[in-house]
């Protein structure tokens, strides 16, 4: 198998395991392997495989969609770190320091004491957006 057929069928199974939890799936996994024609580069996993799921330090956590509501952060699943776990937006347990994520967009950047969200859709909006901790301030570029 060559390393273009792995990386496409590590996907088709994610797809499926998605779908299984209820998450959308995103559509890339054909339109990345006809792209490539069939051939993704090595460099391209290499990348993969030094990127992180989730990050900490001494002033949060940060992930790109958040973390199960009611349980330590590292009792989250990394696909519900990469996808979102449900009730999260709405929660208000404490994960003993906030959770920085992205993943859903909103007009404005979110702040809670437990959570920070900072996906301002800058794809479509033009606003990127970024905080600074431990102050929470937050920064904004627009085009």
């Amino acid at each position: 198998m060559t390393h273009g057929e792995a990386v496409f069928w590590f996907r088709l199974k994610e797809v499926a395991l998605c779908a299984s939890k209820g998450v959308p799936e995103g559509g890339g996994a054909r339109k990345t392997w006809d792209d490539f024609g069939d051939a993704i580069p090595f460099e391209v996993g290499r990348w993969l495989e030094g990127t992180l799921i989730e990050y900490e330090d001494e002033h949060a956590y940060y992930v790109h969609a958040g973390v199960k509501p009611g349980e330590p952060v590292w009792r989250t699943p990394g696909l519900l770190k990469l996808w979102g776990a449900e009730g999260f937006l709405e929660s208000s347990y404490d994960w003993g320091k906030p959770v920085v994520f992205g993943h859903w967009q909103q007009a404005a950047p979110l702040l809670r004491p437990n959570k920070i969200g900072i996906d301002t859709g800058a794809y479509a909006t033009g606003v990127l957006t970024a905080v600074r901790l431990p102050d929470r301030a937050i920064f904004q570029a627009r085009r």
